[in-house]
């Protein structure tokens, strides 16, 4: 058999419809704003969809599953895809609700599925093991001889947005900003671009770090979502999510990391980008 994981992101600015999920055309379920579940299947190919009003590029996706094979799928909701009237004080315009299925690898996928569903409990589906530790109950290895340490955190707000960026060590993937998570990377020693991914960039995205063998650095992902924004005086507007990447001292940031939840280290990094 293989699995496929659909999973959805919960943004309250996002649209709360719940579409249909098919697998060959045939209902596999219905997507839920911060839920997941997963069908089991035999391996072969698979044409994935989700119900949408509007008609767009990337709204489906053909796949082909070996045996044993998990993939995940993400359905991302653009309600501005198709929208009017409401040109006066109060709105009173329309949203047509448009879904996405895009395909994400197991690493920027899994921290949201263990965040969805169960009211957004940070626990694991049934039949999928037991809920994560919090950091400051897991025993951390040492940083290995002739490397340093990246740690990334994020507090969890529920007023702030629960987008899910990449953070990008030199170019490379090296863990997904979860609210209330917290994760870090072995690197070599030297100097390391870090980055977050955000939908403005004003050059509080990026830090250049220069980290000696043995050093720990603590980099906090900061979101910001009043900060591109428009329409709707009261109610129907966008918001555009924005995050800062900022550096913190040990005595300031690990507090906050010991209370995360730990997405674990994903071992060394090899970059994309050589260190500068």
């Amino acid at each position: 058999m293989a699995r496929i994981w659909f999973y959805r992101e919960m943004a309250p600015y996002s649209s709360q419809a719940t579409p249909y999920v098919r697998l060959n055309g045939a209902v596999a379920g219905v997507s839920m704003p911060g839920g997941s579940f997963y069908r089991d299947v035999p391996p072969g190919h698979y044409h994935l969809s989700v119900d949408s009003y509007g008609v767009d590029f990337g709204q489906t996706r053909d796949v082909d599953l070996p045996p044993g094979a998990t993939i995940f799928a993400k359905v991302v909701s653009n309600d501005n895809w198709i929208e009017g009237g409401g040109g006066g004080r109060g709105g009173g315009g329309y949203h047509r609700n448009t879904f996405y299925v895009w395909l994400y690898p197991f690493e920027a996928a899994w921290p949201i599925v263990l965040l969805a569903g169960a009211g957004g409990l940070l626990v694991l589906l049934a039949g999928c093991g037991p809920g994560l530790p919090l950091t400051g109950a897991v025993a951390i290895s040492p940083v290995p001889v002739q490397q340093a340490r990246i740690w990334f955190y994020r507090d969890q707000n529920p007023n702030e947005p629960m987008a899910s960026p990449y953070i990008r060590v030199d170019g490379a993937i090296a863990a997904v900003s979860v609210p209330g998570g917290a994760s870090y990377r072995d690197v070599a020693a030297g100097r390391h671009q870090i980055s977050v991914e955000s939908y403005v960039n004003d050059g509080n995205q990026t830090k250049l770090v220069d980290v000696p063998p043995g050093a720990q650095i603590y980099a906090r992902v900061v979101p910001l979502d009043n900060y591109e924004e428009g329409g709707g005086e009261f109610g129907g507007g966008y918001h555009r999510n924005s995050f800062y990447l900022w550096l913190y001292p040990r005595e300031v940031a690990w507090p906050a990391i010991a209370r995360s939840v730990f997405y674990g280290s994903g071992g060394m990094l090899t970059a994309a980008v050589p260190a500068r």
